[in-house]
């Protein structure tokens, strides 16, 4: 059975397509995740003229005018918002300690969104987030690894990152192993794995999980 490719359910909120198909860890094994060579957060920022936070102090805001952005790509703070105020304002998230922003603002040093671009440190402010528990941070990831825009394209290394954030309870991550499944994407078609997987993803909320769910079931 082909599945539609909603496996890129809601990429056109991850703050668009060309920014935001999300980064991936290394090449890894099948459970835990890899312990990242940058993990504090402090140090990251350090080079970015803004007083990092501790990284002990983070916390989960979806609501700040950072993660509003990433929810919605047209919302604005301010209508005359340009991609570098953008990037200066999930920056300064960041250093505050919101995980949300962290995981954007990594994105968008990685892809060289509204400032200079750097890959390998915006890889590692993602894991960084995503080792703090950043479910979004996860999900960047498994995309990152899987599309292979900004980095190799390594499968294995994109489902682990989705069963990190799937685990957590995102939906979309579930959504998209069930794709991933469906589809054969680096292992043979696996449709008992992919029903599961959308029926997960259908239980915490995904619509498209519900919609691909029945479409197995039938």
């Amino acid at each position: 059975m082909t599945v539609r490719r909603i496996t890129r359910e809601r990429a056109s909120r991850d703050l668009g397509a060309l920014l935001f198909a999300a980064l991936a860890g290394l090449p890894l094994t099948a459970t835990a995740l890899p312990a990242s060579l940058h993990a504090d957060p402090a140090a990251l920022l350090a080079g970015d003229r803004v007083q990092a936070a501790s990284s002990r102090l983070t916390f989960e805001n979806r609501t700040s005018p950072c993660a509003l952005l990433f929810d919605n790509r047209y919302w604005s703070a301010a209508p005359l918002d340009q991609p570098k105020d953008e990037r200066a304002r999930c920056m300064n998230e960041a250093a505050q300690g919101n995980l949300t922003a962290r995981a954007i603002y990594g994105q968008m040093v990685t892809y060289g969104y509204g400032g200079p671009r750097d890959t390998e440190k915006g890889v590692a402010m993602l894991e960084a987030a995503a080792l703090d528990g950043s479910l979004i941070a996860r999900r960047m990831l498994g995309n990152l690894y899987r599309d292979g825009h900004a980095v190799p394209q390594n499968y294995p290394a994109a489902r682990q990152w989705f069963e990190a954030a799937a685990e957590g309870g995102d939906p979309i991550s579930a959504a998209l192993l069930g794709a991933m499944s469906a589809n054969g994407e680096g292992q043979p078609v696996d449709n008992a794995a992919a029903y599961g997987y959308f029926v997960k993803a259908a239980e915490a909320g995904s619509a498209n999980g519900a919609a691909n769910a029945a479409q197995f079931a039938a």
